[in-house]
């Protein structure tokens, strides 16, 4: 028969107690990930907004130059 060895009252409760903390301590380091994912989040979204913003105005831009060439306002 195997027999195990005995854990001191003290022992266990300073290992639980040291689980516990890491417990919470893990938790909060998922919490900090999870607002950090969601603040790369709103960046990216505002980065490809401006990003599309660009691009509407370049096209603007270009629509406006073709404009002014065929009107004779710029050289060609």
């Amino acid at each position: 028969m195997h027999q195990r060895s005995a854990v001191e009252p003290v022992e266990f409760l300073s290992l639980w107690g040291r689980a516990l903390e890491a417990r919470i301590e893990a938790e909060e380091a998922v919490a900090r990930c999870r607002a950090a994912r969601e603040e790369a989040a709103r960046i990216w979204d505002r980065a490809t907004a401006m990003g599309l913003e660009a691009a509407r105005m370049r096209e603007q831009a270009t629509a406006t130059r073709e404009r002014w060439r065929s009107h004779g306002m710029i050289a060609p």
